[in-house]
């Protein structure tokens, strides 16, 4: 069938002249019944839950197709062994999500947690620890691209405003050890690593209590990775330099 209509459902409101052209959702949703549907089939964990498209490193990128068992999985490794998260938590989340950073390292890991997700609607260097100060965010979900944005940019704060901020997480893509230093000198801001992919989730990750410079920490006994691709990744990292394993 012919598209009738495109819809942007995430227009930024902060632009006038977008606004403008934005779709107004309660007017269009107005006619629609307010009550439920008469059924609804349960989802199990076996159900698909989303696709989720890998950035296309070693080729065009592809969907990965993802389970709700593995969102849980990997939700509750992150919010267990990860996070470990305690009563009050905010966790502060400026990743899209439709990546699989922003939806298991910080929506998943904060449902299974069961604490409370402060979700902006996009990045901005200049406003970033104003939001953290805000939300009163106890743990920030990270990149390498925003932590070198606000490296190689800086901006003012006083580390002294969020005594409650325990750490930032870092994954998506390797982080190199200088630009590790240069953020945690300059900010005050420990940062914990991570390490997964698209396809097979989460491989491995550091701790608030066990981390080391340089270290993306031990592997995730979810994943069922083999002893001998372990070994070879260490060396690869080893290697390379960065903080992401090579393989």
């Amino acid at each position: 069938p012919e598209l009738a209509e495109a819809v942007d459902v995430d227009a930024d409101l902060e632009q006038e002249e977008v606004a403008a052209e934005a779709p107004r959702w309660q007017a269009r949703l107005a006619p629609a019944p307010a009550h439920d549907p008469d059924r609804a089939d349960r989802p199990t964990l076996g159900d698909l839950a989303a696709y989720i498209y890998t950035s296309g490193t070693t080729g065009l990128p592809k969907a990965a197709l993802v389970k709700h068992h593995r969102l849980f999985r990997a939700g509750a490794v992150w919010a267990g062994g990860v996070m470990r998260y305690r009563e009050g938590d905010v966790l502060y989340n400026c990743l899209p999500l439709y990546h699989s950073n922003g939806l298991v390292v910080a929506t998943c890991s904060v449902v299974i947690g069961r604490v409370t997700l402060a979700l902006s609607r996009k990045f901005s260097r200049t406003r970033f620890f104003d939001w953290i100060v805000e939300s009163r965010a106890t743990v920030v979900a990270g990149n390498p691209t925003v932590i070198n944005m606000l490296s190689t940019a800086p901006v003012d704060f006083d580390r002294a405003r969020v005594p409650w901020l325990r750490f930032m997480t870092s994954s998506s893509a390797p982080l190199l050890v200088q630009d590790w230093k240069s953020f945690e000198e300059r900010y005050g801001v420990p940062i914990v690593q991570g390490y997964g992919s698209s396809e097979t989730g989460w491989i491995a990750a550091s701790s608030e209590t066990a981390r080391k410079l340089g270290s993306v920490g031990r592997h995730s006994p979810t994943t069922g990775l083999p002893s001998s691709i372990r070994t070879v990744a260490r060396c690869r990292r080893a290697r390379s330099g960065s903080s992401s394993w090579a393989m």
